[in-house]
C-alpha cells in the first residue's frame, strides 16, 4: 500500500468519525487534509471521491474564516480545489427552483475581505455566471464581489450571461460602477467593461455621489474621467458632469473640494494632482480658468508655486491672466520672477506678449519666496541679473 493510499484512508476515517457540527473537530480533519495536500505524490485525486459537496463547502468556509489573512495557507487549498476540477453545483428548493439567496464561501470570502487575487480564483469554482448568488443579510452578490476584487474577465462573463448591469444595492442605492470605483482594486479595464455593457454613470446613490463624482475624488483620475465621457457618449448616455450630489456639489467641485475646502475650480488639478489632462477636462466643462480661492490665488498662482512648467504653459495658452493679484497683492508673474526659476520665467515670456503691466517684485516678496537663498547671496545675485536681462529682452523697462 503506497503512501497516498494510507493518507486517503486516514481522511476517510476522520470524515466518517468526526462530529461535523463541532468546529474544532472539523479543524482537526482539515489539518490532516492539509498534510495530505502538502505531501501528495503525483496526480491530485478527485476530492468528491472523498467528501460530499456539502462537506467540501463546509471545509472551504472554515478555511476562509480561519485563514482569511493567511494567504500562504488559504491560497494552496483553493488552488487544490481548482486543480482537482471541483465545481460548485447550484442548489434547488423542494419545488426544483434554483436557490439564489445563499451565502456561498465566495460571498463569505468577500465579506471577510480576503486577498482579491485569491478571491478571483474562487470564480473558477463558482463559475455559473448566469446565477448571481446573493447573501440575504447584506445583499452582497457574486457580481459585486467581482467588481470590488477587480476580476474584470469575471464581470465580463456575468454581463455576457445576461446579468442586469444597472442593478442597484437595495440598502445603499449603489450601482456596480459605484462599487468598482470605490474599490482600491479597480482598473480602467473594469470601468470600461461596465460602461460598454451600459451601466448608467449618472445614477446617484443614497450617499449622494454619481460615478463622475467618485472619479473626481480619486487620485490620478483624469484618464478615468475622459474614458467615462467617451464611453458614455458611445452608449448614448452622456455623462452629466454638472449633476449635484446630496451635498449640492457637482463633480467639478468635488474634484477640488475633496482635498481642501478652500480650493475652487482647477486648484486641485494644479496643487494636488499636477494634471494637465484633468485641467483640460475641467475647462472643457466650464470651470473658470481664473477662479480665485479664499486667498485670492488663481490656478496659475498655484501652478507657479509648485513650479509645474507644463501646467503653467497650459493655463497661459488657454487664457489665464498672469496679472490677477491675490490677497497679498502679488500676481502669478511676480511669483514666477521671485521664484528665481529662469525656466519658469521663460514659459511666461513665451506666452505673455504684453509686459507693460508687469511690476517687478518687491524685496519682501523675494525674501518670502527664497528664504533658502539667504546664505548664497552671490549666486542669488547672478540669477537675478539673468532674469532681469531676460525681461529686458522681451521689452520690460
Amino acid at each position: 500500500m503506497n503512501y497516498n493510499t494510507i493518507r486517503l484512508d486516514t481522511l476517510k476515517y476522520l470524515r466518517d468519525n468526526i462530529n461535523w457540527e463541532v468546529k474544532a473537530k472539523r479543524h482537526e480533519l482539515f489539518d490532516e487534509f492539509y498534510r495530505v495536500l502538502n505531501d501528495w505524490d503525483g496526480r491530485l485525486s478527485d476530492l468528491q471521491r472523498i467528501f460530499w459537496p456539502e462537506q467540501i463547502e463546509i471545509l472551504l468556509s472554515d478555511t476562509i474564516n480561519r485563514w482569511k489573512t493567511e494567504d500562504n495557507l488559504l491560497a494552496p487549498f483553493i488552488s487544490f480545489l481548482v486543480q482537482t476540477g471541483y465545481k460548485d453545483k447550484p442548489k434547488v428548493d423542494q419545488d426544483g427552483k434554483l436557490i439564489y439567496r445563499r451565502r456561498t464561501p465566495l460571498l463569505l470570502a468577500a465579506l471577510v475581505d480576503i486577498n482579491p487575487l485569491i478571491g478571483c480564483e474562487l470564480f473558477k469554482i463558482y463559475d455559473r455566471f448566469d446565477i448571481n448568488y446573493t447573501d440575504e443579510r447584506y445583499n452582497y452578490t457574486h457580481l459585486r464581489a467581482a467588481c470590488e476584487w477587480g476580476c474584470t474577465e469575471v464581470v465580463e462573463k456575468f454581463l455576457q450571461a445576461g446579468q442586469e448591469p444597472n442593478i442597484l444595492h437595495a440598502d445603499t442605492g449603489d450601482s456596480l460602477l459605484h462599487f468598482a470605483l470605490r474599490s482600491p482594486h479597480t482598473s480602467p479595464e473594469m470601468i470600461a467593461t461596465l460602461l460598454r455593457h451600459g451601466v448608467n454613470p449618472n445614477v446617484v446613490d443614497k450617499r449622494g455621489p454619481t460615478a463622475v463624482h467618485l472619479i473626481s475624488m480619486a487620485p490620478e483620475d483624469s484618464d478615468l474621467m475622459q474614458m467615462l465621457i467617451d464611453l458614455t457618449d458611445y452608449k448614448h448616455q452622456p455623462v452629466r458632469i454638472h449633476l449635484q450630489d446630496k451635498s449640492g456639489y457637482t463633480a467639478l467641485q468635488k474634484a477640488h473640494y475633496v482635498w481642501d475646502w478652500i480650493h475652487v475650480p482647477l486648484h486641485t488639478a494644479c496643487i494636488e494632482k499636477h494634471d494637465v489632462e484633468l485641467a483640460k477636462i475641467l475647462i472643457k466643462f466650464g470651470t473658470s480658468i481664473d477662479a480665485q480661492d479664499i486667498f485670492g490665488n488663481t490656478p496659475l498662482h498655484n501652478a507657479v508655486d509648485y513650479s509645474d512648467l507644463s501646467l503653467v504653459e497650459f493655463l497661459l495658452r488657454n487664457g489665464a491672466d498672469p496679472y490677477i493679484t491675490n490677497e497679498a497683492g502679488y500676481n502669478a508673474l511676480q511669483y514666477a520672477v521671485a521664484s528665481l526659476r529662469p525656466d519658469l520665467i521663460d514659459v511666461f515670456l513665451d506666452n505673455v506678449v504684453d509686459l507693460s503691466s508687469f511690476v517687478f517684485p518687491t524685496a519682501k516678496q523675494f525674501n518670502e519666496s527664497n528664504a533658502h537663498w539667504k546664505c548664497r547671496r552671490l549666486e542669488l545675485t547672478s540669477i537675478l541679473l539673468n532674469i532681469v536681462e531676460r525681461l529686458e529682452k522681451r521689452g520690460y523697462e
